[in-house]
């Protein structure tokens, strides 16, 4: 599973940017990120948004949730400027893919 979440969001980041290659210091950090097992880890993230989605959350909340523990753990991992920058797109893809492993719907 990770390592579809690392493709995904690698081909999202260059498809926003434009870029063909990422940079080491950016590939390096999103392969870190959704591969630790630390507290607030891109898979962390993503099994808590699950587990709030069955236990019947807020929409809303949970969204705040996900860009709220983006923000805290990119912030604790000192990632490269400009993944800062795509948080929002980071935590609306987190979100819209959560939504879709647990209610398999695409949009809303």
């Amino acid at each position: 599973m990770s390592n579809w979440l690392v493709i995904n969001y690698e081909n999202m980041y260059k498809e926003k940017l434009g870029v063909s290659k990422l940079e080491k210091s950016e590939k390096k950090f999103l392969r870190d990120f959704f591969n630790i097992q630390v507290d607030f880890g891109g898979k962390t993230i993503y099994y808590h948004a699950i587990y709030r989605f069955k236990r019947g959350y807020p929409s809303f909340y949970i969204s705040w949730k996900i860009k709220n523990d983006f923000k805290r753990s990119f912030k604790d991992l000192d990632a490269p400027d400009n993944l800062i920058l795509m948080i929002d797109e980071f935590s609306k893809k987190m979100y819209f893919d959560t939504m879709k492993a647990y209610c398999k719907v695409t949009e809303w």
